[in-house]
């Protein structure tokens, strides 16, 4: 994507960010917008506010401690 910088570039860098943060856990304490909400028991939601858009991510626990 080069050198974009547009509001669809952001959106798509920050989703991938959420998606990689059990191996980026270092962009959790530099996001100050990032929030989490327990979904139920095995599933959970990071969500984070780029700009004006809010982008969310689901992460589920497997039986073997797997995140998903």
């Amino acid at each position: 994507m080069g050198k974009r910088t547009d509001p669809e570039v952001l959106v798509s860098q920050m989703v991938r960010n959420l998606g990689e943060l059990p191996w980026l856990p270092s962009f959790v304490i530099s996001d100050a917008t990032m929030t989490w909400t327990g979904l139920d028991e095995t599933s959970f939601e990071g969500r984070s506010r780029p700009g004006d858009k809010e982008i969310g991510v689901r992460f589920e626990i497997k039986d073997q401690g797997d995140l998903i």
